[in-house]
Order: structure tokens, then C-alpha cells, then sequence
């Protein structure tokens, strides 16, 4: 290439036998569906705090690999279900919104704990984005902007990658990771941000 198009603030620099003249970084590519977003999340919050809920956390499941060969395996990463869940329940104040990557796949990651989830709804506290296109695992319509414009704090479950939690972050929102993998180089790791666990309870 003559020019790059960067959604990251990276700063180029000359490599041997590049063309490569400007790295144009343009900002969030995705900003332009925040409005409509904003308001389908006002009726949510709305809705929540209707039934009780006070706080509202959302939660970014990442998606993984049941296969442990490539992945650390559905068991490591539905206790963050397991453990916010049973949060949201003991403390009615406490409102949840999940956004599963693969929803497809939701009731087969928590397995037995998939009953915690359908107590949990009955609450009228749980949120959960699980639609998806037939031809397709993810949903692409309730975009993370969605659950940060109605939480007061979301939780984005892998440093592996960032996205939903940035996202998250440019509607104003409170945005923390969780770090399964305990990684010792991160963006979100440098600064002293303070934004990245790897307890439940401490976080």
C-alpha cells in the first residue's frame, strides 16, 4: 500500500523496502450506529429499572472454544456467569445485561448453569442479547454500544481482544476487563488504568 486505514492511534514507522508512506488513523469506524442505539438503550434501562434494578452491569462474553486444546475451555469462562448471576440475585438493587459473542452456543457453554440464567430472567433484572441470524453463531444488531449506553459498568471477559469494551467505553461508560489468561503485555495493562482483573471478587 501507498496508505493504511487505522481505527488504532499506531504511529508508522519506515521499514526497509515499504511502500508505505501514512498510517490515516480515522477514529471508531463503528460510531455512526451509536445514536440509534442510545435510544433503543434507554428502553432498556427503563425496563430494568422498573423491575428494581438501581445498577446495572453489563457483560461482554467474548466467546471461546469448548475444545481446550485452543482454548482454556467453557468451564474457566462460565463462572463469570455463574458468579455475577448469583450476584444479581442475592441483591435485588443489581441489574444484568449479557451480550454473549455466540449466542448460539450460550446454552451449551453454561451447561447446568443455564438454569441460574432462566432464574435470573425471571427477576425481570437479566437482560440477555441472545438472538441470532440462523445462518450465523454471533449477533451483529445489539452492537456493545447498546449495553454501555444502558449499564453503569460493563465487563468485557478477555484481554485477547478489546473491541467491546472500547466501544464501551467512547458512550462514556465505565468499562473493566477480565483477564482469564493472567497476560503480562497489554494496552489496557500499561498507565496504572486500574481497569484490568483477574479475581472476580476483587473486581
Amino acid at each position: 500500500f501507498d496508505y493504511f486505514i487505522s481505527i488504532n492511534n499506531a504511529n508508522y514507522i519506515k521499514k526497509t523496502n515499504s511502500n508505505l508512506k501514512k498510517i490515516t488513523n480515522l477514529g471508531y469506524i463503528g460510531d455512526y450506529k451509536f445514536k440509534k442505539k442510545k435510544e433503543e438503550a434507554i428502553e432498556i434501562r427503563n425496563y430494568l429499572q422498573k423491575n428494581g434494578a438501581k445498577y446495572i452491569i453489563g457483560l461482554f462474553d467474548q466467546g471461546n472454544a469448548e475444545d481446550e486444546v485452543f482454548q482454556i475451555g467453557y468451564h474457566v469462562y462460565k463462572k463469570g456467569y455463574e458468579f455475577l448471576l448469583k450476584k444479581m440475585l442475592s441483591n435485588k438493587a443489581l441489574g444484568l445485561i449479557i451480550k454473549p459473542k455466540k449466542p448460539r452456543f450460550l446454552m451449551q457453554k453454561l451447561g447446568d448453569s443455564y438454569n441460574l440464567l432462566l432464574k435470573a430472567k425471571e427477576t425481570g433484572r437479566l437482560i440477555v442479547f441472545d438472538k441470532h441470524p440462523e445462518y450465523h453463531s454471533k449477533n451483529f444488531e445489539d452492537i456493545p454500544a447498546k449495553v454501555g449506553f444502558a449499564s453503569n459498568i460493563t465487563i468485557h471477559d478477555t484481554l485477547l481482544a478489546g473491541t467491546a469494551g472500547l466501544e464501551s467505553a467512547l458512550t462514556g461508560c465505565k468499562s473493566l476487563y477480565f483477564d482469564y489468561h493472567n497476560s503480562k503485555k497489554s494496552l489496557f495493562l500499561k498507565n496504572n488504568l486500574k481497569i484490568v482483573f483477574n479475581d472476580w471478587k476483587v473486581l
